[in-house]
């Protein structure tokens, strides 16, 4: 969820910029939800990104060791994020070595 327009109601947000909130079905999901759904079509059209912010992203773009699939991969596995065990999500799982 944007954390700039996420006091906006729902309908609001998809109005202003689509797309405020993912939910990535996989780990393996969230380079393509983040890099493409959220950064490419709600960073640029919501108004409530601060510019700094909005101009370090794009910035981020032009650096290769972030944009591939097994680095946003790692990262979440880092952070405590797993697949659910059914198969339909992503969980947090603090302390759990990979």
């Amino acid at each position: 969820r944007c954390r700039f327009c996420k006091h906006l109601p729902y309908e609001e947000r998809q109005v202003i910029a689509p797309l405020s909130n993912i939910y990535p079905e996989s780990l393996q999901g969230v380079y393509r939800a983040i890099s493409i759904r959220f950064q490419k079509r709600h960073v640029e059209k919501c108004h409530y990104i601060p510019r700094e912010i909005k101009d370090a992203l794009r910035a981020l773009e032009d650096d290769n060791s972030r944009g591939s699939k097994s680095y946003w991969v790692e990262s979440a596995i880092r952070i405590g994020l797993r697949n659910s065990e059914d198969g339909k999500g992503i969980v947090f799982c603090p302390g759990i070595e990979s």
